[in-house]
């Protein structure tokens, strides 16, 4: 109901086998057009026709282990025949060398799940809907002729050809449906980037400029893109001459490799990408700071036991066209559905008002340590969720965890709650239904600010600060008169999303001797805390929590939140709250709606008095015929 357009995706959801499926791309985009208006009308979509809107691409980023070899590939056939083999027992497969990568450790949870499979495909074939056999020699991901290892296909393809209009603005819609990886997604020298919207939601004032895109496992970004006709700087791309559509018209184009690279957690940390944007003088080019993040990974990459992965993911071919040329984009703002209502200025005393609130950090999700997929220290059907943060080690693995699971917190729908969310450097924080919107700024190079004769380690890095940000993201004083905008956080206070996973704290103080020996960039990411506010409109359900790193959702790090209609909730949970406020006033009307964000009745059933800024809804009958936004001075003097 008056859902905000935007990028979107789905994957298959069946608990235990979530990864297999999706990292086996299982996967495909969902958008949800604008309605006419929303946008600016060069961004509103569209064909290429040289005095037309922004046109589109839409990526699908998905990676993949791949056999290495021969051997290997025909290994993995036959450990899918065997897996699908219906007289086999579990136990017999867990230990079978067809399936063996490592120890195999018998687990209930895959057991259970396993057994559920198997009835399933037994009658199946009892149908003769497939053939199993056929299934596993088809597949093409173990029949690869790659060098084998972790790549990455794009809408399926590996590092495909992109062809768009050199100096022209492009949109990429991106949906990341990596199932274990971060990935920092920046634009070769020569393009460059801006960032309009986040996990389907645009941002409240966008374009944004940043030199990269940071994309945890799950998330999506819509980016503005464009690549210069005919590039003069050093190493620029050799013009070259393209066959358009495959012929017989021939144009002038260049090839601009797009790089991406990620990190693996267990790694050793290093202080390359600190130390080469801090040496970076003020007034950089977006294209330099890309430049220069890329160039710290790719060092990384070339020494012994990196952790550092570099990924080639395509190729843009910038086409010289007729009628184009450079311009600058215009700021905007879209009007937006009153569920996504701004919560940044929500003040303590109408939050403390909500019924069912819990104070400050009390109503949180502790996301486990690297190598325990728990939260609040509990796996997926535990016993019982609370707010202790240490498992069990004595439960796990016992059969309490095939119980159903119980609920983490209730709350009553048409209420606006906060949370605090902890723990998603290694792991990727994801709700269903319900969007959350950041109330922190993260700065990946900031430095806490603090007294000069403070050790870098005591100092609080889970403030929010910006304190010597290294001068690259500054700029001077001729480019500020000349209104060029500065570069912002990709992470910033006001966002809205719907996974949230970050980079490591990279100017972090690097010790084996302080902190325990784990002061480290994604240690201190790792323990960074997060304040998250979010509307619970409209939907009374029991809503998924998981960690968006799959194969640590298939192993239990999930869990449900209950949102129930006010009177159950009041009936059945206000109590409990009665401690912290004692407030049973609906905090919505019968629909689910917020008030604060929604405002109230009228006589019409009209909303009136909204608190929380403009936004419109609900009804299809209040969407907008137009957004807002402000043009550049040189709005029309070029073709966009």
């Amino acid at each position: 109901q008056d859902h905000m357009p935007g990028s979107h995706w789905y994957h298959p959801h069946k608990h235990g086998s979530t990864a297999a499926h999706a990292g086996g791309g299982g996967v495909g985009m969902i958008i949800v057009r604008d309605p006419p208006g929303t946008l600016p009308k060069f961004l509103e979509g569209g064909e290429y026709d040289g005095e037309g809107p922004v046109p589109e691409v839409e990526l699908v980023v998905l990676g993949l282990t791949v056999s290495k070899n021969v051997d290997a590939a025909n290994g993995m056939v036959k450990c899918c025949k065997a897996y699908n083999d219906v007289s086999i027992d579990y136990t017999s497969l867990s230990n079978s060398m067809a399936c063996r990568q490592g120890a195999v450790n018998h687990n209930p949870i895959n057991e259970s799940i396993w057994r559920t499979d198997r009835k399933n495909l037994l009658q199946a074939l009892e149908n003769d809907e497939f053939d199993v056999d056929q299934a596993c020699d088809d597949t093409k991901v173990w029949n690869s002729n790659s060098d084998g290892g972790d790549y990455f296909l794009v809408n399926g393809e590996v590092a495909p050809t992109i062809s768009i209009a050199a100096d022209g603005w492009v949109r990429f819609r991106i949906v990341y449906a990596n199932i274990d990886s971060q990935l920092y997604f920046s634009m070769p020298e020569g393009c460059e980037m801006e960032l309009i919207a986040k996990d389907g939601i645009y941002l409240s004032d966008a374009p944004r400029r940043t030199s990269y895109a940071f994309l945890g496992s799950g998330n999506r970004a819509d980016i503005l893109v464009r690549c210069k006709n005919n590039p003069q700087f050093e190493g620029a791309p050799p013009k070259k001459t393209c066959a358009v559509d495959g012929g017989p018209e021939y144009k002038d184009c260049w090839a601009y490799e797009i790089k991406a690279w990620y990190y693996d957690f267990s790694g050793a940390s290093t202080s390359d990408v600190c130390d080469n944007v801090g040496n970076l003088k003020a007034g950089q080019t977006a294209a330099n700071i890309s430049k220069t993040l890329y160039d710290a990974a790719e060092n990384s990459a070339n020494l012994e036991n990196s952790n550092i992965t570099i990924v080639r993911l395509g190729t843009i071919l910038a086409i010289a066209e007729a009628g184009v040329s450079r311009c600058e984009l215009p700021e905007f703002r879209v009007n937006r559905p009153c569920y996504l209502a701004d919560l940044t200025n929500l003040t303590d005393e109408q939050l403390t008002e909500q019924a069912g609130y819990l104070p400050e950090g009390q109503r949180h999700l502790h996301f486990g340590s690297p190598f325990f997929p728990s939260i609040n220290g509990h796996l997926y059907g535990g016993k019982g969720f609370d707010m202790h943060d240490e498992p069990d080690p004595a439960a796990i693995g016992s059969n309490e965890y095939l119980m159903e699971p119980n609920r983490t917190y209730s709350m009553p729908v048409g209420s606006l709650q906060e949370f605090e969310i902890k723990g998603v450097n290694f792991h990727a924080f994801h709700w269903h239904v319900n969007p959350f919107q950041l109330q922190v700024d993260y700065d990946e190079f900031g430095y806490p600010a603090g007294p000069e004769e403070t050790s870098p380690e005591d100092r609080d890095w889970n403030q929010d600060t910006n304190a010597d940000r290294p001068k690259a993201f500054e700029r001077t004083k001729k480019q500020l008169d000349a209104g060029e905008r500065p570069f912002e956080n990709y992470f910033k206070k006001g966002d809205w999303g719907d996974v949230l996973q970050i980079p490591a704290k990279w100017c972090a103080p690097i010790s084996s001797t302080s902190c325990n020996g784990n002061c480290t960039p994604q240690a201190y990411a790792q323990n960074a805390s997060f304040r998250v506010r979010t509307n619970l409109d409209h939907f009374p359900s029991r809503q998924v929590v998981h960690c968006h790193i799959l194969d640590h959702e298939d192993w239990g790090m999930m869990t449900l939140l209950d949102m129930q209609n006010y009177e159950d909730w009041k009936g059945n949970w206000s109590k409990d709250y009665e401690k912290y406020d004692g407030n049973t006033t609906n905090p919505g009307t019968a629909q689910g709606h917020n008030l604060l964000a929604y405002g109230g009745l009228d006589e019409q059933g009209n909303h009136t008095e909204k608190k929380l800024g403009k936004c419109y809804g609900p009804g299809p009958a209040n969407v907008p015929n137009t957004g807002g936004w402000s043009h550049h001075p040189d709005w029309g003097k070029t073709n966009m």
